[in-house]
């Protein structure tokens, strides 16, 4: 079955294979699942006293670390980095942690965000 729609969360619940066209051109064709695989998650870390950031540095595939305050922390993990990310905030006493997941079409637009686009017949860009 073909389906084709800009609604993800629709693509999300009927496919198993998303491909995603770009200018015209296929620019990639993954399965659901491995997509979902790659999936970020923003993790906001709620202490029981104050946390340096430096505590989460190192961390590969973690980035956009920030502080709320002085014993809270959000930090972004991609993919199976979740897994590092939430033993090394663990080192320290957790009160309260969320784990946000983020959608198909996050996924997306983080994974093919710089892919450089197909030029056109006219040769510019389509954006």
């Amino acid at each position: 079955m073909f389906l084709s729609s800009h609604v993800l969360s629709e693509a999300e619940r009927a496919c198993d294979t998303v491909g995603i066209i770009r200018g015209g051109h296929l620019v990639a064709e993954e399965g659901v699942k491995a997509l979902l695989g790659k999936r970020l998650r923003e993790v906001e870390a709620v202490f029981g006293e104050p946390v340096e950031l430096e505590m989460l540095a190192g961390l590969a595939r973690v980035d956009n670390i920030s502080a709320v305050n002085e014993t809270t922390m959000i930090a972004r993990a991609k993919g199976d980095a979740l897994d590092s990310l939430v033993k090394r905030v663990a080192t320290a006493r957790v009160v309260d942690v969320r784990i946000q997941q983020a959608s198909l079409e996050d996924v997306f637009l983080e994974f093919y965000r710089d892919e450089p686009v197909p030029e056109t017949a006219g040769g510019e860009e389509d954006r």
